[in-house]
């Protein structure tokens, strides 16, 4: 009788627990915490099976997804281009400025508008992009003024183009260089030096002929004549004696910085570069040269070089020019405004870009040429052939070169320079100064140059 009470009541006890744990109410004997009552917010959870039939059991085998796969081969922008630097560095002096082409190309679709930007330069360095919209297909130019006071040293930047379809970037770099001109280099040694000697025959017999007047900087084309690009360095009858006199071809004749090799490093200039072995050969020269020039005892000439003619007559010319000249025949508007099948000049050559200077602000345009020796020598040619009576024209020579196409300016858009209004009024204005040059006595104003030669 006892035991069959100690099992009812066993029975009773069980019984309450299951109740209450029903209840969400905590197991007075176990001391745990009350789990929530079945509903239908809160499913019991589903017991694993091996049940094959996944539609049976979504919770341990899911069906299999059917998401397709991400495209490796998206389809091309209906609308896209593509954007580009004329040239991936540029060098500048602090107070001046370099420019860059910038290109676009349609690939696709139709084109659309493209709001360019630049980023990424330092302070002192100043971007304006001439238009800073243009269509797919459209060129714009990029002119980075750099400050007076800008440090030495090389920026990279980006150049974004963004159209309503898609984005697009570029990058170049651009040097910023001091404004010193270097040193003239001293007169050549006297031949009566070994060292001299041997140098010289480096010369003669390696470098001459890779910027002979038949080769890469004479060609017939560039540095050997009357209408060829400035400086006239190569020289038929004195070619040693010639190319050294130039400062700004041999430097110090440090082949480390000697602008013989430097300015074609790159292929900036019209694309040319030296084969390494003509790189081994400039260089070799150049190093017997400064050893001669160090090691030789040299003599002091009372004969003017012609780099030192060129320089003389350069700043004689720049010291004679007059704005108000210059303002009165409209010289700046009538060149800026020449035509050629790409449109005004001023639309590639606004503040210098490509070495030449095409801008319809006219005081603007004036202080660049008297001030910059390389974009005076572009309008003017410089005739040192006599070293004792030096001549200066319009340099119609060139112009007909670069607006006709002809080597190497081959890529350049074609133009009438013979005739136009550009020419007409340029040439008045050399005459003009021309006879303040030649008069007697003599008002020119000092040199007004200001850039390395």
């Amino acid at each position: 009788m006892t035991l069959r009470k100690e099992l009812l009541a066993a029975l009773a006890s069980t019984a309450m627990v299951v109740a209450i744990a029903s209840c969400g109410v905590p197991d007075p004997h176990s001391g745990g915490t009350p789990s929530l009552k079945p509903n239908s917010n809160n499913p019991p959870a589903t017991t694993p099976t091996n049940d094959p039939d996944p539609t049976m059991n979504p919770t341990t085998n899911p069906p299999p997804d059917t998401t397709p796969p991400p495209d490796t081969n998206p389809a091309p922008v209906a609308n896209d281009f593509s954007i580009s630097t004329s040239q991936a560095s540029a060098t500048a002096a602090v107070g001046g400025s370099a420019t860059f082409m910038i290109s676009s190309v349609v690939v696709s679709g139709n084109p659309e508008s493209i709001v360019l930007s630049v980023s990424g330069l330092p302070a002192k360095l100043t971007a304006s992009l001439n238009p800073a919209t243009i269509a797919a297909g459209q060129n714009a130019t990029l002119t980075i003024a750099v400050s007076a006071d800008a440090p030495a040293g090389t920026a990279t930047f980006t150049v974004k183009g963004a159209s309503p379809s898609v984005e697009h970037s570029t990058s170049a770099s651009l040097t910023v260089t001091t404004n010193m001109p270097p040193p003239p280099p001293p007169p050549p040694p006297p031949m009566n030096c070994a060292l001299a000697d041997q140098a010289k025959m480096l010369f003669t017999t390696g470098v001459q002929p890779i910027v002979s007047p038949t080769t890469m900087c004479g060609n017939g084309i560039c540095h050997g004549g009357q209408g060829s690009p400035q400086p006239q360095f190569i020289s038929m009858t004195r070619p040693y004696e010639t190319l050294t006199s130039y400062a700004l071809v041999v430097g110090t004749f440090d082949k480390n910085t000697a602008p013989i090799l430097t300015k074609i490093a790159g292929g900036t200039h019209f694309a040319m570069v030296y084969t390494p072995a003509q790189v081994t050969t400039i260089g070799t020269w150049l190093d017997a040269e400064k050893t001669a020039r160090a090691m030789c005892t040299t003599t002091t000439s009372t004969i003017p070089t012609p780099g030192q003619v060129l320089d003389l007559t350069v700043g004689k010319w720049s010291g004679c020019m007059e704005q108000t000249t210059f303002d009165q025949n409209g010289v700046a508007t009538a060149v800026a405004g020449l035509v050629s099948t790409q449109g005004p000049c001023i639309r590639c050559h606004e503040q210098g870009a490509y070495d030449m200077e095409a801008s319809d602000d006219s005081t603007r345009t004036f202080n660049a040429l008297t001030q910059n020796a390389p974009l005076l020598k572009v309008w003017f040619a410089f005739d040192v052939t006599n070293l004792n009576a030096p001549k200066v024209t319009v340099n119609d020579a060139l112009f007909i070169k670069v607006t006709t196409g002809q080597p190497p300016f081959i890529e350049h858009p074609l133009a009438t320079w013979q005739g136009s209004q550009a020419q007409t009024k340029l040439k008045a204005f050399f005459t003009a100064t021309q006879a303040k040059m030649n008069a007697t006595p003599n008002t020119c104003g000092a040199s007004k140059i200001i850039s390395p030669p």
